[in-house]
């Protein structure tokens, strides 16, 4: 059911607490549609047509947890979707494995803010029928993202036909993101007959800071 109170679900451990969409429906794990808070930590989160929804501006808390083999490949947020103007906190989590069209790790649409701490993006990826990109964060729009502390690796984006492909780690589109302390590597993009563009990020009309950090293949 959709999270429409205020709530905090806490569990043992992301090795310990699994909570996973069996083989029938398509629907995000957890959809959340109130307007105060909702914080998940301790659990992996898996086999969602898309791990959590943050719908209305909620702020959302993840700590200690995994989001991973979540998928909407014709959609947006493999791991996570934040939305309008809400807030994502993701701490000392693994969001690996997980695809979409855009955003395969976390996509972050409008006005929202996304911050990452101690965390690890990895080996997700942005796939589908149109352009593609962010395959380990997509900035929509005016978005804030920041990251510190933090692993964006083995992340991709690919393309099919003539289509667009870019941003294999990170991409930013008129937004502010912001990397202070952390590593992104080992990101690629990939396009047979577009120009393949941003393997670890892409800007295409924002601001990106990058300060103690290395970006690298």
């Amino acid at each position: 059911p959709d999270l429409s109170a205020s709530m905090s679900i806490n569990g043992p451990g992301a090795a310990s607490l699994i909570v996973r969409r069996n083989e029938g429906g398509t629907y995000r794990i957890f959809h959340i549609t109130a307007t105060g808070f909702a914080t998940f930590s301790g659990m992996t989160i898996t086999n969602g047509v898309g791990g959590i929804n943050n719908d209305n501006a909620a702020t959302l808390n993840v700590t200690d947890c995994m989001l991973s083999g979540n998928s909407t490949t014709a959609g947006l947020g493999g791991g996570i979707y934040n939305n309008g103007a809400g807030s994502v906190n993701v701490t000392n989590c693994t969001i690996s494995g997980n695809s979409a069209g855009r955003g395969g790790g976390i996509f972050n649409n409008s006005t929202g803010t996304v911050t990452v701490t101690s965390s690890t993006i990895s080996d997700n990826q942005s796939n589908g029928s149109g352009n593609t990109g962010g395959g380990g964060i997509y900035n929509n729009s005016t978005g804030n993202v920041n990251i510190t502390n933090s692993t964006i690796g083995q992340n991709g984006a690919a393309a099919s036909g003539a289509n667009n492909a870019s941003g294999g780690g990170i991409y930013n589109e008129s937004g502010t993101v912001n990397v202070i302390g952390s590593t992104i590597e080992s990101n690629g993009v990939e396009c047979p007959q577009c120009s393949a563009r941003g393997g670890g990020i892409f800007n295409a009309s924002g601001m990106v800071s990058v300060a103690n950090s290395a970006i690298r293949h």
